[in-house]
């Protein structure tokens, strides 16, 4: 069974291993991943009906047209797509600075400009000041993870031929 990974991610924290025997992202991966393909999932190089399934891992709030993303793992899938969001709750919707889109029950909805402005604004001196990283990843992050509020998502298996 051949199986597709879309946006496989090119770091640690990346579900890169996901048992897929093809594997792409926009970006260049940061680790080895075996089987890897740059592409956008919006132009999927692939020929229509290739594989069984396809998974799409926290991807669609990364892309510009998200419907197009969408339109094109369906069509290179033969079988099955499977798609994870974060849920609206999870802080990494509103902490992660490349969201387009905030998922909120089976809708992706617009990040707010000023939402967009706000994390910019708080996010950058955690990503230039090894301290405050520290601090956010050994005690910020896991006390969040403990009452809920990291790592919760939802899943959706999608028929590629009923949806498309």
């Amino acid at each position: 069974m051949v199986s597709l990974n879309v946006g496989c991610g090119g770091t640690d924290y990346a579900f890169n291993d996901l048992g897929c025997e093809l594997n792409c992202d926009i970006q260049k991966p940061h680790i080895k991943i075996r089987n890897f393909v740059q592409c956008d999932a919006r132009f999927l190089p692939f020929k229509d009906n290739v594989f069984e399934k396809a998974y799409a891992y926290n991807v669609l709030e990364h892309a510009k047209d998200y419907r197009r993303a969408l339109t094109e793992f369906c069509r290179v899938s033969k079988g099955k797509v499977l798609i994870r969001f974060d849920k609206i709750y999870n802080l990494a919707n509103w902490w992660t600075l490349d969201h387009e889109y905030i998922q909120h029950g089976k809708y992706l909805i617009s990040v707010p400009r000023l939402v967009k402005i706000a994390r910019f604004i708080f996010r950058f001196p955690t990503i230039h000041n090894r301290l405050i990283q520290h601090l956010f990843h050994c005690h910020c992050f896991p006390a969040i993870r403990k009452i809920g509020l990291l790592d919760r998502w939802s899943y959706y298996c999608i028929n590629s031929k009923k949806y498309c």
